[in-house]
């Protein structure tokens, strides 16, 4: 039998404890990098392709993804379904990432808010559409380097503005058809009783 004094054997297992974390540390780091380069080239095709783009965002198992890069591909997803002119049912995953952004990566944040917009318009909520359009461009002043995000920004705040204001001219419309019609109904029951 082999004797092994306590202290040597502390300080083995110490050793070895360190050697395995650092080891797990390092694959953990290098996954996370190889998964953000994916989702960062994925990102650099939504434009031309957003079908290939959430072909291939589909493919990543999202359980495997840290926080950040989980976050990153909720963000991906909706945008390469806007991009891909698909109607989004529900704001959840926008909902995850623009909480995450809004105190994660400040750069990134007003494009999350953007989408959090273009999700509330397909969801039918255009005061809150609008709201977090103001928002955006509130985030991006007139001389910013990401004009064509701006310019995004402001064509859907046009496009809501319209939409609001046809709503109530519409609404306006329907009274007046109503106004016109008791009326027209006072006119004729006056009638009738004479």
């Amino acid at each position: 039998l082999f004797l092994i004094d306590k202290t040597k054997m502390r300080f083995v297992a110490k050793h070895i404890i360190i050697i395995v974390s650092t080891v797990t540390c390092l694959v953990a780091c290098n996954n996370h990098s190889a998964n953000w380069e994916t989702l960062n080239s994925i990102e650099t095709i939504i434009d031309q392709n957003p079908d290939s783009a959430l072909n291939l965002l589909n493919d990543i198992n999202c359980d495997t993804l840290s926080e950040d890069n989980k976050m990153y591909h909720h963000f991906l997803t909706v945008k390469a379904m806007d991009k891909a002119y698909i109607d989004h049912k529900s704001d959840s995953l926008i909902s995850l990432a623009y909480d995450y952004f809004q105190s994660h990566n400040t750069e990134r944040l007003p494009e999350v808010v953007y989408y959090c917009g273009r999700v509330n318009n397909d969801l039918g909520d255009y005061p809150t559409a609008l709201n977090f359009y103001q928002n955006a461009l509130d985030m991006l002043p007139a001389d910013t380097e990401n004009q064509k995000l701006r310019g995004a920004v402001l064509c859907q705040t046009g496009k809501n503005t319209i939409r609001k204001v046809l709503n109530m001219e519409s609404t306006l419309t329907i009274r007046n058809i109503y106004m016109e019609f008791l009326v027209i109904m006072i006119v004729i029951l006056s009638q009738r009783n004479q």
